[in-house]
């Protein structure tokens, strides 16, 4: 199923998570946007879940000139959050950051994060100012933050409060030690991505840099659908938030009561706004067919 460990002199500085499925469109400016790098001391780990195009053939064409991409091939699919966690488990870098598939990065990305961090041990990860589809389409609705708080409550609190904007973080340039230690990697259910993003900003400050960029595909599952593919109870009906909910308890679990409660009123909230946001749709799409 998988290909050779890798085999360097000196282990990477970073290590780039690259999980593919059906990708062939997208997959080649995925990749050149990391052979671009400005800094070259880096691996990246590409694990394609069983795709039925032509993303494999095009990744080998690049594993068999650059011995610094390494090709996982899945026999099954194993699905799209345990193929996150899987290239995070072959990660020898000192940091990780992950790439989806029909994302791109600014040439300095690498080196302004990984510089930021050398030089801020208190800070868990750092990202990059975030586009949707390209730098010159509407950004209206874009809204880029740091979590510099010197408290995990704070930073959880007002990570909540831009929760809808949180894609930087979890595409950002993360400690490979911290991020390892998640026990919710691999775990699918809806907005798993933000439980993610929550425990990063609760392991430490996440800082943000001005000069890079990152590029958010706008081609993702969850634009086109995002509550049906990540509803594993029939409770998710009504409490869509549920199974990220008991996550969210575990994480804040040594707050203090009072905390706990403040927190809890704002996921809360969020429930209340998916559910009346889910309404809304379903009344959209009713109304226009009738």
């Amino acid at each position: 199923m998988l290909s050779s460990a890798p085999s360097y002199d000196n282990l990477p500085l970073v290590s780039i998570g690259l999980p593919v499925y059906n990708s062939e469109k997208t997959i080649t400016d995925a990749i050149n946007t990391i052979r671009s790098q400005s800094t070259k001391n880096w691996e990246l780990i590409i694990s394609d879940n069983n795709s039925n195009d032509n993303t494999v053939s095009i990744v080998e064409k690049f594993v068999s000139i650059d011995n610094r991409i390494f090709l996982h091939k899945q026999k099954e699919n194993i699905g799209m959050f345990p193929n996150f966690e899987f290239v995070l488990k072959q990660a020898q870098g000192e940091y990780f950051h992950w790439l989806a598939a029909d994302d791109k990065r600014s040439v300095d990305f690498l080196n302004e994060n990984i510089s930021f961090l050398d030089a801020h041990p208190d800070f868990s990860a750092s990202c990059s100012k975030k586009y949707f589809d390209s730098i010159g389409s509407d950004q209206n609705n874009n809204k880029n933050f740091s979590l510099e708080q010197e408290s995990a409550k704070a930073r959880i609190d007002y990570l909540l409060k831009n929760i809808w904007q949180s894609h930087s973080i979890y595409y950002s340039v993360i400690r490979t030690e911290i991020i390892n230690k998640c026990q919710f990697l691999g775990e699918h259910f809806m907005a798993q991505d933000w439980i993610i993003d929550l425990y990063i900003a609760q392991q430490g400050k996440i800082a943000i840099q001005d000069r890079s960029y990152i590029i958010i595909g706008i081609n993702g599952i969850s634009r086109v659908n995002p509550y049906k593919p990540f509803r594993v109870s029939w409770i998710e009906l009504f409490l869509p938030l549920y199974s990220f909910h008991k996550r969210f308890n575990i994480l804040i679990d040594y707050f203090s009561f009072f905390d706990k409660c403040a927190l809890q009123l704002k996921i809360i909230l969020l429930h209340i706004y998916i559910v009346r946001r889910r309404f809304i749709d379903f009344c959209a799409v009713f109304f226009k067919k009738n």
